[in-house]
């Protein structure tokens, strides 16, 4: 996979963040994002992520998924391993106007200052939005292509398979 950016550096910032985490690990390890942790991140933020501010410069990434996409939201955390600690959680909420039960899995990153950037990027007045400045076009090769469809296929429902053209999931 190929990301090819206008602004590069309004997605993928080179600059120094700091980051705050009490663990025993180093703070250096999470800066050490490689280019798919990045790519996983923005298609998140892009996607149903929720970034959540949690001071003036820093934020968090919070991810909620019902209890089918479970193994979806593990393997996320498995991936972004610098940035989360722990285990996502178990939540169980009662709907307050249909009084229906739901159940979900949440899991939230460490705070840090690279989230915060992206916060700052993608929710410029507190509201998710596509910035107009962020141009760029995801190219596949058709062998990535179909290994990106063996990866996201076990997580898709049925009802949605006909997006991916796979064999293997085409009716």
């Amino acid at each position: 996979m190929r990301l090819i950016t206008v602004e590069r550096e309004s997605v993928f910032p080179r600059k120094r963040f700091s980051y705050s985490c009490n663990t025993v690990g180093s703070r250096e390890d999470l800066m050490k994002l490689n280019k798919r942790q990045k790519a996983i991140i923005v298609g998140s933020i892009l996607g149903d992520a929720y970034v959540q501010a949690t001071g003036k410069k820093n934020a968090r990434l919070r991810y909620e998924h019902g209890g089918k996409q479970k193994s979806y939201l593990f393997w996320k955390v498995k991936e972004l391993q610098p940035l989360f600690n722990g285990t996502p959680r178990y939540l169980e909420r009662k709907h307050p106007i249909s009084g229906e039960t739901y159940s979900y899995w949440r899991h939230q990153s460490f705070s840090n200052e690279l989230l915060g950037y992206w916060r700052k990027f993608f929710y410029p007045h507190g509201i998710k939005c596509i910035p107009k400045t962020l141009a760029f076009v995801l190219y596949f090769s058709p062998k990535k292509t179909e290994r990106l469809h063996k990866i996201i296929s076990p997580f898709m429902l049925p009802m949605f398979a006909y997006k991916l053209c796979h064999n293997s999931l085409t009716p």
